[in-house]
């Protein structure tokens, strides 16, 4: 009986791409932890536009400049994913409750403004520039999506 022997590069290609498939689809996940820590990407909402704040309106309707953001709780073809635990590889991010030196500053506005940034939640994956996936059962609203928008998906940097 002959043994069938599977070429060594075969195997390094197989695993060369599922490391690499593992790398890029650790660095797309986002936790929204309870707690500042050293790594945690720190957000501030502030009260009112700022100069440094990063100002983001939710659109009723698609705009000529807006994000098309599909946020679904499946999870497969995401951009990003939110976690539901913090891991060694996730992104954590920390809503501070006051301004800190390294705090991304963030703007709610109610209006289009010449250097917001419009986020359009779209019902459809197919016209989303963007799919956000989310745990199952955890509670998320406009501000983690600003969140995420300003920290990863800010076009006007």
């Amino acid at each position: 009986m002959k043994k069938k022997i599977i070429p060594q590069f075969f195997l390094v290609a197989i695993t060369i791409t599922v490391f690499t498939q593992n790398i890029f689809a650790q660095e797309n996940e986002i936790y929204f932890t309870s707690s500042m820590s050293q790594n945690s990407k720190d957000v501030y909402f502030t009260s009112s536009i700022t100069q440094n704040s990063i100002d983001i309106y939710f659109a009723d309707n698609v705009t000529q400049n807006s994000i098309d953001i599909y946020v679904t709780r499946n999870s497969y073809d995401c951009d990003l994913t939110v976690a539901s635990q913090m891991t060694t590889y996730t992104d954590d991010i920390y809503f501070t409750s006051s301004m800190t030196q390294n705090s991304t500053d963030v703007y709610l506005t109610d209006n289009i403004t010449q250097n917001s940034i419009d986020i359009y939640l779209t019902d459809s994956p197919s016209n989303a520039d963007y799919t956000i996936c989310l745990p199952q059962y955890e509670k998320y609203d406009h501000r983690h999506i600003a969140a995420i928008v300003a920290l990863y998906l800010n076009k006007k940097d």
